[in-house]
């Protein structure tokens, strides 16, 4: 009980987290002067590794343990969340990073744009779908099913 209570609260951590950093602050960049950008983002980052990269490898490692646990019935929809928790850090470290480095370096306009487009096409399907099959495995806890 007590790992899945830890997966819950970290999973919707986890979302909430990454609503933030890519729905709410991404789109606040275009109003941060290029000459102050550099610094914020570099202060930003250092928040995000503690904040939101730790999470998402707590989560990913409990994911991993909760397909080890019974009932069996339920064991591919955490193998399916953990596919999708994998491609969600996946697609962070081979696309997000290294846009992130390269406005870091320099404010560009077209970084930003690209980001917040890998984000919504790429990203954003895999946090909704893994958001709404947690929000179902919890009910199914809550209601006494596994």
């Amino acid at each position: 009980m007590k790992l899945r209570t830890a997966y819950f609260v970290v999973s919707f951590y986890v979302l909430g987290a990454l609503i933030i950093e890519n729905d709410v602050n991404y789109s606040t960049w275009y109003q941060i002067e290029s000459t102050s950008f550099s610094a914020y983002h570099q202060s930003l980052e250092s928040h995000l590794r503690i904040y939101l990269f730790t999470p998402m490898a707590i989560q990913f490692l409990l994911n991993g343990l909760l397909i080890r646990q019974k009932p069996v019935a339920l064991r591919s929809w955490f193998i399916v969340t953990l596919v999708l928790n994998g491609y969600i850090i996946g697609e962070s470290l081979l696309v997000q990073v290294p846009i992130h480095k390269a406005l870091t370096n320099r404010y560009s306009v077209d970084l930003i744009d690209r980001l917040i487009m890998y984000h919504l096409w790429w990203r954003l399907p895999a946090e909704l779908l893994v958001g709404g099959i947690n929000t179902w495995l919890l009910h199914r806890c809550l209601r006494g099913g596994f």
